[in-house]
C-alpha cells in the first residue's frame, strides 16, 4: 500500500480495527454500536489542497463515544518520505481549521509508512516574544515496530504493518514479487 488509495479504502471499512490498533487508549471510550461517520465532504471543504496530494492520505471521521458525546478523529497516513518543513505545521492547520470552522477539537495520528528516520514530526510550535502556540499530536513509525511483537497481535492492522516492513528493502524482480505475495 504506497500510495493512498489502499489506505482510505482499508480505513473506510475497518476503522474499529484501525483504532484498537493504532489508537488503543481511544478505543475503549469509542461506541462502536453507532456506526462511525466519515467526514470527507468537510475535510475537502477546509482543505481543498489535499485532494492534489498523492504521497498521504488524509481522514476526518466522527464517532461515538459511550458518554453520548461525539469526537472527531484526524487520520494523517504519511507515505512521502521526502522532507516537508511544513508538515508539522499543516498538522497545527488542520487542527485549527476544524476548530474553527465546527468548534470541534480532534484526537489526531500520524502513521509514517516509511523507512527514513528523518522527517518524523510529532508537534508544531510556533514562538514570537511571549506569544507561543505547541500543538503535539500523536505518531506511529513503521520503522520502529518488531516483527517478531507484531506477528502476536490478532489485528487485521498488524499484518498491514508488518506486510510494509518487509517491504522496506524490496526490490522488485518476478522472484521477488512471487516470494512476497506467498
Amino acid at each position: 500500500m504506497k500510495t493512498d488509495l489502499g489506505w482510505k479504502y482499508i480505513l473506510d471499512e475497518l476503522l474499529p480495527q484501525f483504532i484498537d490498533f493504532f489508537m488503543p487508549d481511544l478505543y475503549d471510550f469509542v461506541d462502536f454500536s453507532i456506526k462511525p461517520k466519515a467526514l470527507d465532504n468537510e475535510f475537502a471543504i477546509l482543505f481543498p489542497e489535499s485532494k492534489s496530494e498523492d504521497r498521504r492520505v488524509d481522514k476526518l471521521f466522527e464517532v461515538y463515544l459511550k458518554n453520548g458525546k461525539t469526537k472527531w478523529i484526524l487520520l494523517n497516513v504519511e507515505i512521502q518520505s521526502y522532507e516537508d518543513s511544513d508538515f508539522a505545521k499543516r498538522m497545527y492547520q488542520h487542527y485549527a481549521r476544524i476548530f474553527d470552522k465546527f468548534d470541534r477539537e480532534i484526537e489526531a495520528i500520524v502513521i509514517y509508512t516509511y523507512k527514513s528516520d528523518r522527517h518524523k514530526y510529532k508537534k508544531y510550535e510556533s514562538k514570537f516574544l511571549e506569544t507561543k502556540i505547541t500543538y503535539e499530536f500523536r505518531t506511529y513509525d513503521l520503522a520502529e515496530q518488531s516483527l517478531e511483537e507484531l506477528e502476536k497481535i490478532k489485528n487485521p492492522f498488524s499484518f498491514v504493518v508488518q506486510t510494509l516492513i518487509k517491504g522496506f528493502d524490496y526490490k522488485e524482480t518476478d522472484t521477488n514479487n512471487f516470494r512476497f505475495k506467498k
